[in-house]
């Protein structure tokens, strides 16, 4: 299949791995049609996995990416396996054309960034490191922690990692409508060049991988 017209587009978006990899189709307001392009003869398969892991990461964190959707045809167990495992969710079905004349059935699937990062272990990582810096310095400041929460991990984490990105207004967005919902304090952003942001009673500034805390309240 050639696709070098979708590649030379360069609002759509490439991601090439070992085993294969993936294209998402720009459909505006950060949705991506994203399509998979793994051989069956490759193993192991777990290499597609994490392939698959790697570039959702990357989607959700470093693109304007709130949304993918993808569409399978449901005699293709193996994408409806990928799609499954990265915790997409069945839309809709229909009947499509799918190369050539020939008709399938195919199921919309979609997949968005709040459940991305409520199911990714690469948002719970970086989570936990930053709420355990932070609880470490609350702890020498004795200023106010707040208890445990793994969902506030998640969503901080994916949070944090879209900050790294250079995402500001994304990132802010994305964990402020959060953050109304679940009963948090919102960030606030008090300079852009430098980064500086107050968040969850930290005064913080964040230069590509390094988190410097300025205050603490």
């Amino acid at each position: 299949m050639d696709f070098s017209s979708a590649v030379e587009n360069i609002d759509n978006i490439a991601l090439v791995s070992d085993s294969g990899g993936f294209v998402g189709f720009d459909q505006g307001a950060g949705r991506y049609e994203v399509h998979s392009l793994f051989s069956p003869s490759r193993k192991p398969r777990r290499l597609a996995i994490l392939a698959m892991r790697d570039a959702l990461a990357y989607m959700f964190t470093s693109t304007p990416c709130v949304e993918l959707v993808t569409k399978v045809p449901i005699d293709n167990r193996a994408a409806k396996g990928l799609a499954r495992i990265a915790g997409f969710e069945k839309r809709f079905d229909g009947t499509r054309n799918w190369s050539g004349d020939v008709e399938k059935q195919i199921g919309f699937y979609g997949l968005n960034l709040e459940a991305w990062a409520l199911k990714s272990m690469d948002a719970l990582r970086l989570g936990r490191w930053f709420h355990a810096t932070l609880e470490t310095l609350k702890t020498a400041t004795q200023s106010l922690a707040h208890p445990e929460d793994v969902v506030h991990d998640r969503i901080v984490g994916a949070t944090i990692a879209m900050l790294r990105s250079g995402l500001l207004w994304k990132a802010v967005s994305f964990y402020n409508q959060w953050a109304s919902w679940a009963g948090y304090e919102a960030i606030d952003v008090l300079s852009e060049k430098p980064l500086v942001v107050e968040f969850d009673h930290m005064r913080i500034e964040i230069i590509s991988n390094r988190i410097e805390v300025l205050s603490c309240q």
